[in-house]
Formats: structure tokens, sequence, C-alpha cells
């Protein structure tokens, strides 16, 4: 017959095996994309330091 504190110490080994384990697998590959847009449009001439809101 096993003590409560003995129980805990099993349960506690057994759930840092399990983290160790998932924290072992293999890193995920994720690609990003990006979608760039170019407008076509005569240019306008503005002033340095001014910003031009569209």
């Amino acid at each position: 017959m096993t003590t409560w504190y003995r129980r805990l110490g099993f349960l506690a080994c057994g759930l840092a095996l399990l983290l160790a384990l998932g924290g072992c697998r293999h890193r995920e590959h994720r690609t990003m994309r990006v979608h760039q847009e170019q407008q076509e449009g005569e240019v306008q001439e503005v002033r340095p330091g001014e910003m031009v809101v569209e």
C-alpha cells in the first residue's frame, strides 16, 4: 500500500514526462504570403515632410 505523497510524486513525474515529450515534437513550418497591389495614376508633387492621406 503506497502513501498519498508517493502517488502524488508518481503523478507529478508522469505529468512532467508528458510535458517534456510534448515539447520535443517537430516544429511546424509556416509560410507567409504577401500580396502587393500596384495602382497606376499620375504623380502629384508634395512638399517635403507633408503626409498624403489616401
